[in-house]
């Protein structure tokens, strides 16, 4: 698989046959770490912070779908869109209003849809502000 490896007294850097892409690892570049070519390594794709109300506050990521972000479909209830392309990942939220669950009801290829439930003797759909990551491949 690997072409060619250089060992250098400021980095190592690998060059793989088949996919004609290399890795660097530089101790003496501003950029110290390169990866050039196809990647697929898996991680965050997208993170963000959604408004109660509905819309960013802010988001980053690679899988940010360009013309929609998140929208308030009903009470309690949200929709985040995204440009992963398949449904091979996990979501992670964490709600910023005081006590309330949530449970993430679908995963789409181009969104996913949270409920947020308030905590009590008589839970509910509630509305929640809310920070979200997506984890998982870049590609199927």
């Amino acid at each position: 698989l690997i072409k060619r490896l250089t060992i250098a007294s400021d980095g190592i850097a690998f060059f793989f046959f088949i996919t004609n892409s290399y890795f660097r690892l530089s101790l003496g570049d501003t950029i110290p770490l390169r990866y050039l070519g196809a990647t697929d390594i898996p991680g965050v794709l997208l993170a963000g912070e959604v408004y109660t109300e509905g819309g960013f506050t802010s988001v980053w990521g690679a899988k940010k779908q360009e013309s929609k972000s998140a929208e308030k479909i009903a009470t309690g209830q949200y929709k985040v869109w995204h440009s992963i392309g398949h449904s091979d990942y996990q979501v992670q939220i964490t709600p910023t209003s005081a006590n309330r669950s949530c449970y993430i009801v679908s995963k789409g290829t181009d969104n996913f849809f949270v409920y947020f439930y308030s905590i009590g003797s008589s839970p509910a759909l509630a509305d929640s502000g809310f920070h979200f990551s997506i984890t998982g491949k870049n590609y199927v």
